[in-house]
């Protein structure tokens, strides 16, 4: 099964979009020093953004790198 490039690019979008609100919420949220919610922003919603700003930023080369050759 294969996702077409425009709701593959919209979910990126959204799951970037996400992630930043989390991120900007652990900043300027009273719960920043709370270990629990630090340990999930390192471990989940860091790396997610990471991760959806790369791929929407070089995702000419992930095509080719994923991009099956006969």
């Amino acid at each position: 099964m294969t996702v077409s490039s425009k709701p593959l690019r919209d979910g990126v979008r959204f799951a970037h979009f996400v992630a930043a609100f989390a991120t900007c919420a652990f900043v300027y949220s009273p719960f920043a020093g709370e270990e629990g919610f630090a340990a999930i922003m390192r471990g989940v919603v860091i790396p997610v953004l990471v991760a959806t700003g790369l791929g929407m930023w070089q995702v000419s080369k992930l095509r080719r790198l994923f991009a099956r050759r006969p």
